[in-house]
């Protein structure tokens, strides 16, 4: 399995900490959260020059970046708005093209007040048609998350089922489905073929408004979801998930990968 970390942790980190970390810890990719104000400094705003250098740090130190993360959402009722975020998740496409980087990763988003799911379902659909066509030539595929009002595998499913041509896939977030109600085994049966990239993060319950904790000290079944990962050959990331409030990022990185491993190790 491969394993990176969000940059959520080192929002204080310049590109070389945040690689030197990588290799030190033996992650495989970094995944970069965009525009977060983060001292990186990548954005949709970034310089031509800027990003060939970037690019190459990653290169030359063989970490790769797994993914980067976009705030886009296409439920709202406003067309206005869904298209402004088509016209950023060009943007971003330009970013990831010159980056390097297989995914973007996207939202549904919240439902507009007085809007029914199924009606934003549509929003989402009629814009990943869109962004289909947009998305072509930039060798870079959108992710729609587990999140929000379309936390479960099965309504991304939904969507999913009728924009699949090759170019949007899923982010499966372990924590949005289990919040749910729906269990790992749900999960892949409905969403597994369109599965790119896993979020692995633990809390003290099937809950996301409970308390984010270290891996290992909370209830959610990253073990099951590893060993699915594990007997589907998941080629993809496993991504690690926190908040600076967790503890210091040389103290959590470490500890995340080290107990992935472990675990990865149990199942032989």
């Amino acid at each position: 399995m491969k394993y990176s970390f969000m940059t959520l942790a080192t929002p204080e980190w310049t590109i070389n900490e945040i690689v030197a970390a990588a290799k030190k810890y033996g992650y495989d990719g970094v995944e970069f959260f965009a525009d977060k104000g983060h001292k990186y400094g990548i954005g949709a705003q970034t310089p031509p020059g800027r990003r060939k250098e970037i690019r190459g740090i990653l290169e030359d130190s063989g970490i790769a970046i797994s993914c980067i993360d976009t705030s886009l959402r296409f439920s709202s009722a406003d067309r206005s708005v869904r298209e402004e975020n088509l016209k950023r998740l060009v943007s971003y496409a330009d970013l990831a093209r010159d980056l390097g980087a297989p995914y973007l990763r996207i939202f549904g988003g919240r439902l507009t007040e007085g809007t029914t799911w199924q009606e934003a379902k549509g929003y989402v659909i009629d814009s990943l048609h869109k962004a289909q066509e947009l998305l072509q030539g930039h060798q870079t595929m959108a992710l729609m998350e587990t999140h929000d009002d379309f936390s479960r595998g099965a309504q991304v499913a939904e969507i999913l089922s009728q924009v699949d041509k090759g170019n949007i896939g899923a982010l499966w977030d372990i924590m949005h489905p289990c919040s749910q109600g729906e269990e790992p085994e749900e999960t892949r049966k409905i969403l597994w073929k369109f599965v790119r990239h896993f979020h692995i993060s633990d809390r003290t319950a099937k809950d996301e408004k409970s308390e984010e904790v270290p891996i290992g000290e909370g209830v959610m079944p990253i073990k099951e979801v590893m060993r699915i990962a594990k007997k589907e050959n998941f080629a993809g990331f496993i991504s690690g998930q926190w908040w600076p409030q967790l503890g210091e990022a040389d103290t959590v990185l470490p500890e995340f990968i080290g107990r992935l491993k472990q675990y990865e190790a149990e199942m032989g």
